[in-house]
């Protein structure tokens, strides 16, 4: 169970290689990643998919994974 998640939130799980040389951790889906069904999706999405090409990477060969799975009702994580 996820703290502050309602019943029915979309989840958006993890996404890439587990066991890739780069790990790239965000700390919850953005409302348009749940929508999406993947991290990072978007106008951010872009960038990231621009960054990973400028190193030579794209998203498959990265493991890219949320500190939650849900974007919490208050859109942030507590202590």
């Amino acid at each position: 169970d996820v703290p502050l998640a309602s019943t029915g939130a979309p989840r958006v799980l993890p996404s890439g290689e587990a066991g890739a040389a780069l790990m790239v951790l965000v700390a919850m889906p953005l409302p348009e990643d749940a929508a999406a069904g993947r991290l990072l999706s978007g106008e951010a999405g872009l960038l990231f998919d621009r960054m990973l090409q400028a190193i030579g990477l794209s998203r498959e060969s990265v493991y890219l994974a949320p500190l939650s799975v849900v974007r919490p009702a208050t859109g942030q994580l507590d202590e």
